[in-house]
């Protein structure tokens, strides 16, 4: 089954984010305009709340659009092959979700394959966070600049998008090749994983990872599995128990 976004409520939606943000900007540009501390204060309050709202809007739009979107352009189709064709469909299919021993990825050239030596991994982990703070810089810290011109606003924006671009890598990473982290013995962990494992099952739900506000909004969240989905990939707790040994992932 896949989920789809109903034109209307994604428009209306967009309208109010677009609306929201504006008045944000707007706010900043003016409390920046008094030279005050609380000013400069509020400005960098106004950033961080407009980081995880764009965070969300961008992670949503990102993966819905260039990872689980198919182009005809060679180049723009990477992000599709990589992801939606490697990724999902060919090393971590729904009964292969989890993996043991480290995270492996899989280079450019040829997505079925797995890197086989540790520079080749870095390099590929890299590229991924380069990817994400790419469509930052041109689509959320250029734009804001040029709107507000508040180094305030912009010291309460930059950094929380750095921090969702870094976590969104290293907590994925983690849900599909469980350990000991940290991370693991909280709450809203298990919860991300589960709503990734659904997700893993119907693409095109649940398509925020690590934020899914905008899943709520455009109408993609789903908390539960139907019957014949179980029925044919098992329940979350069956994959958790289903773990892909080093041998096999690497084969």
């Amino acid at each position: 089954m896949t989920t789809r976004v109903k034109p209307w409520r994604a428009v209306t939606t967009l309208t109010c984010i677009a609306i929201a943000q504006i008045l944000f900007w707007f706010a900043a540009v003016r409390l920046a305009g008094n030279g005050s501390i609380l000013g400069q204060g509020l400005s960098v309050l106004i950033g961080v709340l407009s980081a995880f709202l764009l965070a969300s809007l961008g992670e949503w739009s990102v993966h819905r659009y260039t990872m689980h979107t198919p182009w005809r352009n060679r180049l723009l189709n990477i992000p599709y092959a990589l992801h939606h064709v490697a990724h999902h469909w060919h090393h971590y299919t729904p009964e292969r979700f989890t993996h043991a021993g480290p995270v492996k990825y899989h280079p450019t050239h040829d997505p079925t394959l797995v890197c086989a030596t540790d520079s080749a991994r870095y390099w590929v982990a890299i590229q991924q966070y380069i990817y994400y703070i790419f469509f930052g810089v041109v689509f959320l810290f250029l734009p804001a600049w040029l709107i507000t011109e508040n180094v305030y606003f912009m010291i309460g924006l930059i950094p929380p998008i750095l921090w969702v671009c870094v976590m969104f890598v290293h907590v994925h990473n983690v849900t599909h090749h469980p350990g000991t982290r940290l991370m693991e013995r909280f709450g809203w962990f298990h919860f991300l994983k589960h709503h990734h494992y659904i997700h893993h099952i119907d693409n095109g739900s649940n398509v925020n990872f690590l934020l899914p506000l905008c899943d709520v909004l455009f109408g993609t969240l789903r908390t539960r599995l139907l019957p014949k989905e179980i029925e044919r990939w098992g329940t979350y707790e069956e994959a958790l128990a289903r773990v892909v040994p080093v041998s096999e992932a690497m084969g």
